[in-house]
Parts: structure tokens; sequence; C-alpha cells
């Protein structure tokens, strides 16, 4: 999640993106492309809304089952938002859940643990198989029906 300042949100992610390929080929000494697609947006329309992608955006390592629950995973921000001693916690604002500060934690806490049926971006993965997967496929379907190369052709041709 990412909110428009003084340039909008496609020249931040240009200029996000860029810098991070420019480091990773360097780092690994590569030239390669890291990013397949144009990034996609879309517009935070209300508080409700926004409480409910920041849910969604802590539940993703859940989803995905790399976690049980949302703080565990190592790269969220999520302990960021529940730690009240956390430097980074104290920038936040968190007035959507109260005003109270440590009420808010805590009602951040309660609602980042369920788990979040909004589906915002989310993309069906298309599943591509490689040609190494393919082969191997095909070596099992050979075992498996004990059919061998031979055969199959003949089979075709009939």
């Amino acid at each position: 999640m990412i909110s428009e300042g003084d340039e909008d949100v496609a020249t931040t992610m240009k200029r996000i993106t860029v810098s991070y390929v420019y480091y990773f080929n360097k780092k690994y000494a590569r030239v390669v492309h890291l990013f397949q697609d144009r990034f996609r947006s879309e517009a935070i329309e209300g508080d409700s809304y926004l409480i409910s992608l920041v849910r969604y955006i802590h539940q993703n390592p859940v989803k995905a089952t790399m976690v049980k629950t949302a703080d565990e995973y190592k790269w969220s921000s999520c302990n960021s938002y529940l730690n009240k001693d956390n430097l980074f916690t104290k920038l936040l604002d968190l007035e959507l859940y109260s005003s109270d500060r440590e009420k808010a934690i805590k009602l951040l806490a309660k609602d980042l643990n369920v788990q979040s049926l909004e589906s915002f971006l989310d993309l069906q993965e298309e599943k591509v198989l490689t040609e190494e997967a393919t082969n191997l496929s095909i070596r099992k379907l050979f075992s498996v029906t004990g059919l061998n190369k031979d055969k199959i052709n003949q089979l075709l041709k009939s």
C-alpha cells in the first residue's frame, strides 16, 4: 500500500523498480528483467476500505500458508504496527481504530488475526509447465501406463 504524494504512483513505482533492478543486476553481475508486467493499482475509497486493505496485506503470508499468524511473517510490517515501543509504530497513524493509541493497537492486533476474505487485486496464477516438468509428466505417464514412445506414436498414427 502506498500513498500518493507530490508525484503520482506510476512515477514512484518506476523510480523504485528501476533502482531495485539496477541494484540487483549490479550485485549479481547480471543483466535481466525482474518485473514482467506493469504494476496494477486500485484507489482506496474510504476508511473501511483502508482497514480491509491493511488486513488483506498482512494476511497474505497466512493465506499462502507460510505462517500461522500475520505477526510471524519476518518481512511484514505487522509487528511495527503492534509493538507500541517500536520507533516506527510511533510514526503510524492508527486513528482509524481509536484516538487512544494503546486501544488502537489492541484493536488492530485483533483485526489482523481475522482471516481476510477480500480479494482486491488478487490475480489467478497461471500454471505454466516448464519443458523439464512436461518431460517428467510424460515419463510418469509412460511408467504408469506401461506405454513406451513407439506404442504412443503408433496410437497417434491410427
